[in-house]
């Protein structure tokens, strides 16, 4: 018992296999008709003894019975056939054919006692008053085979008539109530019948019905719904609803087979969305950060253009002052006879100036190699924003 309530506590109906809860209706209904052929045939077996101990029984101690009342009137009528009867062998068979009769009344009487017992007293009574009325027509005989008829009949009507009319009475009396109780078991069997044979259909009926409804029920509950309701999850999963639950993962059966189908299938389709929104921020990010290089490229190519513009008006308006130096400077000399002073002052000018040109030289080499360097790396930026 141990064993059962445990295997049953630990396996739920739900995590039993859809065709095994199919086979397990089946064989409850399988469990209603047997029960209701058990039932059935314990009624029948019912209805067979008291039908069996009717016929067995009252109908042949009621038979018995019958019997006898006809050997005893057959004893009366071969009792006038003695008294009327004039020949002697005649009356001689006559007289041995009432000993059978004798005979075959106590045969009969013995089984209608036994088969009677309500009535085995009565019955046995009858026998007694039937042997003391044999006397009395052992007397007869006597009297009727010395053709002394007239004592004969005189003793028929002082003796025999009376005890003869009392145990028919009694014998009457009997077989009535032998009868009624016939007819009374014969209809309580008949009831029995009737009854057996509706609670037999009614709990056929209400095993079917049960077993109907049970089918109903797990079709619905354990079947239809939710088969149901991993549809109706598919379908707010195509929409990409990732916020509904997937109930019966848990299962064991077809169902939670389905339902862990599904869940495995809302895993896939949230990581690729997840994939594919990162994927898409990322080349939104590289189509911004190309954008910004882009920018910055050609705000330090104008910055540049600015720049080398403004040197190079430098460096004309240096070129300027140094050729109006330098025209000074010749001046200078030719006035050096008459200010030493003068030209010596305009001779360190113009190295003063030679100089600075020098340098503004190497600076715009200078700015044209950088130049050139922010090119390239504008350049490659934007190779690397395109890929």
């Amino acid at each position: 018992m141990m064993f059962y309530h445990g295997w049953f506590s630990m396996v739920s109906f739900r995590d039993i296999r859809i065709v095994n809860k199919v086979l397990l209706l089946l064989g409850l209904l399988g469990l209603v008709a047997m029960l209701a052929t058990v039932f059935a045939t314990g009624k029948m077996r019912t209805i067979d003894n008291t039908y069996g101990e009717l016929v067995n029984k009252t109908a042949h101690g009621t038979l018995a019975l019958s019997r006898a009342a006809t050997r005893l009137r057959t004893t009366g009528m071969q009792l006038y056939d003695l008294i009327a009867e004039e020949d002697a062998a005649r009356m001689k068979a006559i007289v041995a054919e009432m000993d059978t009769t004798h005979d075959q009344w106590k045969s009969m009487s013995a089984a209608a006692k036994e088969s009677l017992p309500d009535h085995a007293a009565d019955i046995g009574r009858l026998m007694d008053q039937y042997e003391t009325l044999f006397a009395t027509i052992r007397d007869i005989q006597v009297v009727a085979l010395a053709n002394d008829n007239a004592k004969a009949l005189a003793i028929t009507r002082e003796r025999f008539a009376p005890a003869m009319d009392a145990i028919f009475t009694v014998m009457s009396r009997l077989l009535v109530e032998a009868d009624q109780k016939m007819r009374t078991e014969s209809a309580s069997a008949s009831a029995v019948t009737g009854s057996t044979i509706t609670l037999t259909y009614g709990a056929v009926m209400s095993g079917l019905v049960l077993v109907m409804i049970l089918a109903v029920v797990v079709a619905n509950r354990a079947v239809s719904k939710p088969i149901v309701e991993v549809a109706q999850v598919m379908e707010r999963l195509s929409d990409r609803d990732y916020s509904v639950q997937i109930n019966g993962t848990d299962r064991r059966d077809e169902v939670g087979i389905m339902a862990k189908a599904v869940q495995v299938f809302k895993d896939n389709m949230m990581r690729a969305d997840q994939l594919a929104a990162e994927q898409e921020k990322d080349r939104q990010a590289r189509e911004q950060r190309a954008a910004r290089l882009e920018t910055l490229t050609r705000q330090f190519e104008t910055t540049v253009g600015d720049v080398l513009q403004a040197v190079s008006s430098s460096a004309t308006e240096l070129q300027a002052t140094a050729s109006s130096m330098s025209a000074t400077a010749e001046q200078t000399t030719r006035q050096a006879t008459t200010v030493a002073a003068a030209a010596e002052q305009a001779s360190a000018n113009v190295q003063t100036v030679a100089s600075a040109s020098e340098e503004l030289s190497s600076s715009i080499g200078e700015i044209g190699r950088q130049v050139a360097e922010s090119t390239r790396v504008a350049t490659e930026a934007r190779e690397q924003g395109n890929r």
